[in-house]
């Protein structure tokens, strides 16, 4: 080690000695380790390594073939890092990871960016501005096939597309052999390459109430129908207005929405109104018919007997006639 090491070192030994939650080994040569571990720090209660830095690094460690930084700890955080100005704790590897972390007992990792100031907790960043190709990517263990990722909130959990508003962000869910299943681009449309089903389990509702068909039928009659297309899109489309929607059927969260399985559920039961009407003038139609055949068989027999009649009358005139 070069003097300036051992000096930090036994400097850092006698800190050691106010501060009890903390110990660091340095393997040090001229600044680095080549074949070793930057830095070590274990500790069964405390902070394996804590790093603080108002300017700089909070932590840094630097290996060619084992980990720059490494920090274990029993009962509290592996690797502590903080900066007011830059990193607080960073990796970065040629060939394995640039930063891990793994616990037994609680998370492997927690980040916290000061959102007050716009700041993310994670940012997936490119190498370059420019270079618009280097994405940032978030996966689970590739080595690992049943390995699945989840994502959690307490409240709400949002992606965000098109942040720059440059107006070409989409969200995909990809498939086998990266094929497209789900799409929504950036003004919302939402495309689906394959069914979208709806739970509709009996099991899973309640208050379940039978329909006058026919209300519903005469509610859409009433609710006016238009052709229109979103403000900033030129796709045409044909529909009901949401608040005319809610006004007729009472349906759905809010009186700006319609949800889906709503106006289905709506078109099906004016189907079954309509269905009912044409079942009943079907009735009506094949009772018609049936008199009409029955009147037609009364013309056929009253035919019958006239022209029995008149050959009646015929052959009474002739005899007349000869006699």
């Amino acid at each position: 080690m070069s003097m300036k090491v051992l000096s930090i070192f036994s400097q850092v030994v006698s800190l050691l000695k106010f501060i009890p939650l903390i110990s660091v080994i340095f393997l040090y040569h001229d600044g680095q380790c080549q074949q070793y571990t930057g830095i070590i720090g274990e500790h069964p209660f405390g902070t394996g390594v804590y790093g603080n830095s108002q300017d700089g690094w909070g932590v840094l460690g630097k290996s060619i073939s084992l980990t720059g930084v490494r920090g274990e700890s029993s009962t509290f955080y592996g690797v502590f890092g903080v900066s007011i100005y830059n990193i607080g704790t960073k990796g970065s590897s040629q060939s394995s990871y640039g930063l891990c972390g793994e616990s037994i007992g609680y998370h492997a990792a927690r980040f916290v960016g000061n959102k007050g100031l716009g700041y993310a907790d994670i940012i997936l960043g490119a190498s370059s501005i420019s270079n618009t190709g280097d994405n940032g990517v978030i996966r689970s263990d590739p080595d690992v096939s049943g390995s699945d990722i989840f994502l959690e909130g307490n409240d709400a959990v949002v992606a965000r597309i098109d942040r720059n508003n440059n107006g070409v962000g989409n969200f995909f869910v990809t498939g086998q052999n990266g094929a497209t299943l789900f799409r929504v681009y950036h003004n919302g449309t939402t495309t689906s390459f394959g069914g979208f089903v709806q739970n509709s389990d009996r099991n899973r509702k309640e208050r379940i109430e039978d329909l006058t068909y026919n209300e519903v039928l005469e509610s859409v009659k009433e609710m006016p129908i238009y052709e229109w297309q979103y403000k900033g899109q030129d796709r045409r489309h044909i529909g009901p207005m949401a608040q005319d929607f809610h006004k007729a059927f009472g349906l759905g969260e809010d009186d700006t929405t319609i949800a889906a399985i709503d106006a289905d559920g709506v078109a099906l039961a004016a189907i079954k109104a309509q269905q009912e009407i044409i079942g009943s003038q079907q009735e009506q139609i094949n009772r018609q018919a049936l008199e009409l055949l029955n009147q037609q068989d009364e013309i056929k027999t009253l035919k019958r007997e006239l022209d029995q009649i008149k050959s009646l009358i015929t052959s009474r005139l002739l005899k007349k006639m000869i006699d």
